[in-house]
């Protein structure tokens, strides 16, 4: 049930003058109710029922274990609610065995129940308990203290006494509990607070009149008027309640909607009578409602005579009085020795005088209260006690726990060898439990000290619970073991001796709330986290410590996507009616929202509804999503205790999620009922970890707030802690809230559960690669294609962190080459599908591919645990494997012989080429030959055929020349396709004396070579060229930007000195190197910087070395020159310079005029300036540039172009080979300065490195075949040439060379044994493949391995290995596979591979490949259920044989699938007469399973043979599905069938009746065995047999009904017909023993056709 008016009407508002139920406030004081505890004492606990006063005998005492040597008269007190009492002692010294107490004690009435009102001045009923009538004493020993005691009066009747009282006022009260009554709001949605609600409790029944008779006795009529005193409560609506006395109104009380009255009524004196009637009825008529009333106490006050005669016990109020009062109260049973009074109310007691008449005479003193006065024979009268245990009360102030367990001491009995209660505490404690400071607290520890020790009170949870908040530093969880009651359903003594209301720790209100049993006053909140499980055996606590234990133990969770991926998902299920659904499902996409983008990062999955309830189907995937692990499940829609719109059915899962329930009543686990939602899935071995869902009703809108709250908890700020944390921080952003919807909810949420689980939390992010998800787009990659999509899904498996993520793609080609791929997105809450844009390479791509990624390769994140979340980043598959691995093809072909580069010695030469997928469509390929790659000589030689896939060949018509470089290429027919020509190219030299190997002699064969500083020019090759930018920059000195020289925008050097100013500096480039001032004093320069040559100028001998330096700088060198200044004041001393011609026959500025400079002479006049000159030593100035003052920054820049001095030549890799022969090289030097050499490395298979071999420089030929081809198969070719003049050139290279013995080659062939089945196939059906297989080579190869590998729609992969003979050289072997496709639905692709392990090496291995895909479809039709009984259909209610044979027949569609195995039977169960179910086992005796055996017909077969030895109505349930899983049908078979045991057989009728040309006969029989002998016998209506029909000609029976085969055409025994008119008939019956039938009776029927047994029938031709 769910309520949706809160989404369109406003909140209900209440204004409360008191806030919330809870904790003991009277005025300013709060008590807790263990304020009179001595901890350091001991109590005993007497329970008292009724009032009166009460006797503790010596012996009682003693019987306590109370220690005789301490019993002290003075030391005795005793205790009711928290208060000391009076007691009167026999002695004030020791006790002896005469020895006695007495007090006064009353039954538990309502006192501490009013703290649970909202309102506690409108507790309905003040004189009845909610829990039990019984009040518990304690009594005490506290020797030392002056103790309360009866004061002792003295009766002097001595003085002048007053005027005797003639009467008291009596009071004759009915205390009515027989109804309880709880206010509904919101009309027939009947919503409900858990609090005490006005005017909630036990009371008379609310309706709309009530009538009560009260007697009067002894009336005496003293001119006062009777008072009749009553309290009311009302119902809803407006309220008129008349009052009425023996019919006559007496008064009128008017009220609105919910309330508790007094009244009191005056009654006139003639109106009393000894039975007076009183009635209420409302009389309103404002409304449609009915006025309803209720009384809990009615009470009528009137004046009495002194008429005790007889009593032991005699009670009477006396009124308030200011004087002394005198009583003479006749006919006592007492005696002036055993008689007493007490005053109860003033807590005093006297001894009356008693005279001969038994007269009771007594004064008592003035008082201001209205007393209670109790005369007893204290030899008779006092009641008896029973000590009923002792009590050492535990100072909980004295602790300061974390984890409170809160039990009962019945749970804690031995279970498997333990207190389960003890071992879940123990489990808390421990590390895997998270070492919280635990503590178990006995629930009747709680009643006694906190709740004055009454029973089953929820008061005393709520005093413990808000007292250990107030002196606790830091509680974190209370912890309910028990199953708890409304208390509603456990108040009488009838009620708690029912098994089904067993509890053990109570709850506060109806509907229970745990929420308010221990919150604050005014709050509906917890204030700590809190939970309970509803247990009521300890079993049950020790089945969820080990779920507890499993949910708990994270370690056991790989760090993997199969092992945590669940824990990330939360499961929505949208339910409710039509009206709401859409409503329903938005609010949970908004939640689900939430969750999504927090820390939590969530997997939403949704299931809805779209009519009636959710089918089978739905439910069976919701059942298998939650047995596959979920950590959260969310249900919104319509529920109860017990069902929902998703009637889950039993679960099996380990993985144990929070189940939040959005409906109505489905959190209520205080009801009778144990199999509700929350105890199935919380107390279940499987099931829910814990459960939140509301007790009663709840709305739509603040259910979704809730939701919404708890998720933001859950998911972001409250991401990590317990699911209580989070449950009790949503309660408390509404804990004052006052609106109907809100607070109702807030009381009535119960987490049904451990508040201290937590959710599999995540400290951190763990990101991993989801290898199921890879794909590619398009799925079968094609090389003509430019690029194609590498797609897959990065899942976090921890926590959500707001950032971006880092991936590292490395695209390895089937040449083992491999590009780099970096890039970054959005760090995934979830899962996020990165998609890479990846370049096939064409040909270069042709073959298998692979994929490796790394995730956060920049180690940015810091992912969670390590380390194994740091070593999950890569892309790997279920065993470990890195990478994804795929086939790119092409619908070309590839040169295999002639190969690249390959010499030919052979005659004629037959040019052989292999498709690149086995597979490809038969198309017409192109053929061509030439001397150049251009393929535009006049030589060009071409050929055009149809081939299918496999081995392509064309032997050419041409002369080949030795030593001439052959061009031959190939390509598929693609120019309708608008593609072009797709060629695939070779070359070749034609060497007839040589023997197999690599050469390269020729322009385009070099250019597929790595050159590095070498280029080809024209037909030749030579050195590379290369350029620079020099830039200069100069200005005054400044020390934050010293750099003054740029290459290529590079900072050189920063020439700025910081003390040598102002200078003269010199710096020489070159382009391999820079001139150094190796001392630092070079050339009389002063030390700075070995960069740059730094000259003072003050002096001829500071400047005569700068013409050295330019003298010995190398030519063709880049020379700066520049100035280095300080400020304005500074001087380079310029004007001086000229004067060094005299002494040095030259001075600076002709120095650096001889060098091409123009201005530098413009500092003769001007004094020191900003100065750059950039020339090249022997080419003359490059740029000059001068700052027309010292302030002016002046720049120089010049790009120059040289040949690099050195550069290399790789060669491709060369290899694999068999066998290593001789390296060849040949050229010519063109200078005696020119140097060269070749480099030889090898390689082993990973081409990883290579290792130098050898180096050849004058010599041009090398033995090789030493090297282990093995080992190394692999030669890589390095030639380096370098020169040391400027002017640079390159040797003429001619040829190099490799000669070796090639490798084996086997080629997939495309012949008349060829098969491909199919491309589309049946699920089950079978998948067959065949090829050829040849050896395309000289060398003999071993045994051949082939590889089938199916790789299925998620990319799982069935990888099957075959070993065949040895494929010797030019031979063929046929290879085969075949595979049922049974689990295989959908796309899926086929590859074979020859050789996959490469062992033996061969030259090429893309012509191993074929690649296909093929689809099966899935098997998605529902089996046929049929179920027979004695081999016959039957109709619900059918009677059957106490024996019957039941066949359940399933047949299927597939014929692939053979259904041989007796689980396909999913369920085959039995309820009998009385509503017991049994689950008949698959390997039941009472089973037979017949599997089905021929595929044309695929029907399985399940005899089911019971014996029923109960009359009565049995169902048959069963269900069963196929090989794939499908159910026979949504729903599950059943059938409702009678079994009655005794032999009988009804009246038979014939039908039709009248008839005409034939009639059937129809009747039932029961019993064990259809009858032996069965007679029909005809007769005419004078008695004439006509006609006897016998069993055999009737044809087969059976139990139950029978209706015969055989039809009576209506002739005589010699087959005469009969004439028309009307036949008698009777049937006889016997078993084999001779026994008759007895009749079966057919009640109206038999009474209508049929007379002593005998029928009649018409015929009517």
């Amino acid at each position: 049930m769910m309520k949706q008016s809160i989404a369109c009407i406003p909140l209900l508002n209440l204004i409360l003058i008191c806030s919330a139920s809870g904790q003991m406030i009277d005025g300013p004081n709060v008590k807790y109710g263990n304020e009179w505890i001595d901890y350091n004492k001991s109590y005993y606990k007497i329970p008292v029922t009724e009032d009166g006063i009460y006797k503790i005998a010596y012996q009682d005492l003693i019987s306590a274990g109370m220690n005789p040597a301490t019993l002290v008269g003075n030391d005795f007190q005793i205790h009711e609610h928290g208060e000391e009492i009076p007691l009167m002692i026999s002695t004030n010294e020791h006790f002896s065995s005469s020895d006695f107490i007495l007090f006064y004690g009353k039954k538990n009435k309502g006192k501490i129940d009013k703290y649970l009102y909202e309102l506690p001045s409108k507790q309905l009923n003040p004189e009845y308990s909610l829990f039990t009538d019984t009040l518990i004493y304690f009594l005490s020993l506290d020797p030392g203290k002056i103790n309360n005691r009866f004061d002792t009066l003295e009766n002097d009747l001595n003085i002048n006494l007053p005027f005797v009282e003639e009467y008291y006022w009596h009071e004759e009260t009915l205390v009515n509990h027989s109804d309880h009554f709880k206010p509904t709001y919101d009309g027939t949605n009947k919503v409900t607070y858990s609090h005490l609600d006005v005017p909630e409790g036990f009371s008379s029944p609310m309706r709309e009149k009530n009538d009560y008779v009260l007697p009067v006795t002894n009336f005496r009529n003293v001119g006062e008027k009777p008072i009749l005193k009553v309290r009311l409560a009302t119902s809803t609506s407006p309220h008129k309640t008349n009052i009425s006395l023996n019919g006559d109104v007496i008064d009128i009380i008017y009220a609105t909607g919910y309330t508790v009255t007094d009244q009191s009524v005056e009654i006139q004196t003639s109106q009393v009578k000894d039975q007076m009637q009183f009635t209420f009825e409302g009389t309103d008529v404002t409304t449609s409602l009915i006025d309803r009333n209720s009384q809990s106490v009615v009470s009528l006050h009137y004046p009495r005579n002194f008429v005790f005669t007889g009593q032991k016990y005699t009670s009477f109020r006396v009124r308030a009085t200011q004087f002394p009062k005198y009583f003479e109260i006749p006919n006592l049973d007492v005696n002036q020795q055993n008689v007493l009074l007490f005053d109860v109310t003033n807590g005093s007691v006297l001894i009356p005088e008693i005279d001969l008449s038994n007269t009771a005479r007594f004064i008592i003193p003035p008082s201001n209260l209205s007393r209670n006065i109790v005369i007893i024979n204290q030899d008779t009268a006092p009641k008896n006690i029973e000590i009923s245990e002792k009590i050492e009360f535990i100072d909980f102030g004295n602790f300061d726990e974390e984890y409170i367990i809160i039990s009962h001491s019945e749970l804690r009995k031995e279970y498997n060898g333990l207190d389960q209660v003890q071992a879940y505490a123990d489990y808390r404690s421990s590390d895997q439990g998270a070492n919280y400071k635990t503590i178990i607290v006995n629930v009747n520890e709680i009643y006694d000290q906190f709740g004055y020790g009454i029973q089953r009170h929820s008061q005393s949870l709520n005093n413990f619970s808000n007292y250990i908040k107030a002196i606790w530093t830091e509680p974190k969880f209370f912890f309910i073991i028990g199953k708890g009651r409304d208390y509603v359903e456990t108040r009488t003594e009838e009620q708690l001796s029912d098994p089904k209301n067993l509890f053990y720790v109570p709850t506060l209100g109806f509907h229970g709330s745990d929420v308010l049993m221990i919150s604050a006053k005014g709050e509906n909140a917890p204030g700590i986290p809190l939970g309970r499980i509803a247990v009521k055996d300890p079993g049950q606590i020790e089945e969820y410590l080990d779920k507890v234990r499993q949910h708990e133990n994270y370690q056991k969770y790989g760090q993997n996507l199969e092992e945590k991926e669940w824990m990330k998902k939360i499961i929505h299920l949208s339910g409710g009616d039509a009206n709401i659904q859409e409503l329903l499902r938005n609010y949970l996409d908004e939640m689900g929202e939430v969750i999504e983008n927090s820390s939590f990062g969530a997997n939403i999955v949704t299931y809805g509804r779209t009519s009636g309830t959710a089918t089978e189907a739905v439910t069976e995937k919701i059942t298998e999503d939650i047995n596959e692990g979920a950590s959260i499940i969310t249900f919104f829609g319509h529920s109860g205790v017990s069902t929902s719109d998703f009637n889950i059915g039993d679960l099996n899962n380990n993985k144990y999620p929070l189940f939040l329930s959005l409906g109505c009543y489905s959190g209520d686990i205080h009801t009778y009922i144990t199999t509700g939602q929350s105890e199935r899935f919380v107390l279940s071995p499987h099931g829910a970890i814990a459960f939140i869902g509301a007790a009663g009703t709840a709305y739509i809108t603040p259910q979704y707030i809730f939701g919404k709250e708890l998720y933001i908890k859950l998911g972001e700020e409250l991401y990590g802690k317990t699911i209580g944390e989070a449950f009790s921080a949503v309660l408390d952003l509404k804990k004052n809230n006052t609106a109907l919807s809100i607070k109702s909810l807030n009381q009535q949420l119960t987490l049904h559960g451990d508040p201290a689980i937590k959710l599999n939390p995540h400290n951190g992010p763990d990101y991993v690669c989801d290898y199921r998800s890879v794909q590619t787009l398009p799925q079968v990659v094609n090389s003509n294609e430019e690029h194609f999509e590498f797609t897959f899904d990065v899942v976090n498996l921890g926590k959500w962190v707001d950032d971006s993520l880092s991936i590292r793609a490395i695209r390895q080609y089937p040449d083992n080459s491999y590009d780099t791929i970096y890039t970054k997105i959005a760090a995934p809450n979830y899962r996020n599908q990165l998609t890479l844009k990846l370049p096939t390479g064409n040909s270069k791509g042709i073959g298998q591919n692979c994929v490796f990624v790394l995730l956060d390769y920049d180690q940015k994140f810091e992912e969670k645990e390590a380390p194994e979340a740091e070593n999950n980043n890569t892309l790997e598959n279920d065993l470990g494997e890195q990478g994804f691995c795929f086939y790119i093809i092409n619908n070309g072909a590839k040169p295999i012989y002639p190969s690249e580069f390959s010499i030919v010695n052979e005659d004629p030469v037959i040019l052989k080429a292999s498709t690149y997928n086995y597979f490809v469509e038969t198309q017409d390929y192109l053929f061509q030959i030439d001397t150049t790659e251009l393929f535009n000589s006049p030589f060009l030689t071409e050929h055009m055929a149809e081939y299918d896939g496999g081995l392509l060949e064309w032997q050419p018509p041409v002369n080949f020349q030795n030593e001439n470089v052959y061009y031959w290429r190939v390509s598929p027919d693609t120019l309708q396709s608008g593609l072009g020509y797709l060629w695939a190219y070779s070359s070749f030299i034609y060497l007839p004396q040589s023997s197999e190997g690599w050469n390269q002699s020729h322009k385009y064969q070099y250019e597929k070579d790595d050159f590095q500083g070498i280029v080809t020019d024209g037909w030749e090759l030579n050195f590379d060229k290369e350029s620079y930018l020099i830039r200069f920059k100069n200005k005054k000195y400044d020390p934050d930007d010293r750099y003054i020289g740029y290459v290529n925008e590079s900072t050189w050097a920063a020439f700025n000195p910081v003390n040598y100013r102002p200078a003269l500096h010199i710096a020489v480039w070159g382009p391999e190197r820079v001139m150094y001032n190796e001392t630092g004093t070079d050339y009389g320069t002063i030390a700075f910087n070995n960069k740059s040559f730094t000259f003072k100028t003050e002096t001829t001998n500071d400047r005569k070395g700068i013409k050295d330096l330019f003298e010995a700088i190398p030519d063709s060198s880049i020379v700066f020159a520049f100035t280095v200044l300080d400020d304005e004041n500074t001087d380079l001393n310029t004007s001086t310079w000229a004067q060094d011609s005299v002494s040095l026959g030259y001075n600076l500025f002709s120095l650096f005029e001889s060098y091409g400079a123009k201005d530098f002479r413009k500092m003769e006049l001007q004094g020191s300036l900003p100065y750059v000159y950039i020339f090249q030593k022997g080419k003359g100035a490059i740029e000059e540039k001068i700052g027309e003052n010292f302030d002016d920054i002046v720049e120089a820049s010049h790009v120059t172009t040289l040949n690099q001095q050195n550069g290399k030549l790789l060669s491709t890799v060369i290899g694999p080979v068999k066998d290593w022969n001789k390296v060849l090289w040949e050229e010519q030097k063109t200078s005696a300065n020119d140097y060269s050499f070749l480099k030889v490395f090898k390689a082993d298979q990973s081409l990883s490195s290579f290792q130098i071999v050898d180096t050849l420089n004058e010599k041009f030929e090398l033995d090789i075949s030493t090297i282990n081809a093995q080992e190394y198969p692999y030669l890589k070719l390095e030639y380096e040439a370098q020169d040391d003049e400027f002017n640079r050139d390159l040797p003429d290279f001619n040829f190099w060379r490799v000669l070796y013995s090639e490798l084996p080659d086997a080629v997939l062939l495309m012949d008349e044994y060829s098969l491909f089945q199919s491309d589309t196939l049946n699920f089950g059906g079978q998948f067959s493949f065949k090829a050829t297989a040849l050896n395309n080579s000289n060398q003999d190869m071993d045994s051949l391995g082939v590889r089938f590998i199916i790789k299925k729609t998620d990319n799982s992969e069935a990888v099957f290995n075959k070993k065949y003979k040895p494929l010797l050289a030019h031979d063929t072997i046929h290879v085969a596979f075949d595979i049922n496709t049974t689990g295989m639905s959908g796309i899926n692709e086929f590859t074979v591979e020859l050789n996959p392990d490469r062992t033996p090496w061969e030259k090429y291995y893309f012509n191993n490949i074929g690649i296909k895909r093929f689809y099966v479809r899935s098997d998605s039709e529902n089996p046929i259920l049929d179920v027979t009984f004695d081999g016959i259909h039957i109709m619900d209610g059918d009677i059957v044989s106490p024996k019957p044979e039941i066949q359940m027949a399933l047949k299927d569609e597939n014929t692939f699938l053979l259904l041989n195995d007796p689980n396909i039977f999913t369920k085959i169960k039995l309820q009998y007469p009385g509503g017991q179910s049994v689950d008949i086992p698959i390997d039941s005796d009472q089973l037979e399973f017949i599997p089905a055996e021929n595929s044309s017909e695929n029907v399985a077969k399940m005899i089911f043979k019971p014996e029923l030895d109960v009359e009565g109505i049995y169902t048959l349930t069963v269900q069963a599905r196929d090989v794939s899983n499908n159910m026979a049908g949504d729903n599950e078979f059943q059938v409702d069938f009678n079994v009655i045991l005794e032999q009988q057989i009804s009246n038979v009728y014939n039908y039709p009746n009248p008839f005409s040309t034939s009639t059937q006969f129809v009747f039932t029989i029961t019993g064990y065995e259809i009858p032996e002998y069965l007679t029909i016998r005809i007769l005419t209506l004078g008695g004439k047999v006509v006609r006897e029909i016998t069993k055999e000609e009737l044809g087969p029976l059976r139990i139950g009904n029978n209706i015969t085969e055989y039809a009576w055409d209506g002739k005589d025994e010699y087959g005469d017909k009969l004439g028309n008119g009307v036949y008698l008939y009777q049937v006889y019956a016997k078993n084999a023993s001779g026994e008759t039938f007895s009749l079966m009776e057919n009640g109206e029927n038999d009474s209508r056709f049929f007379k002593k047994g005998w029928g009649k029938m018409a015929i009517l031709r």
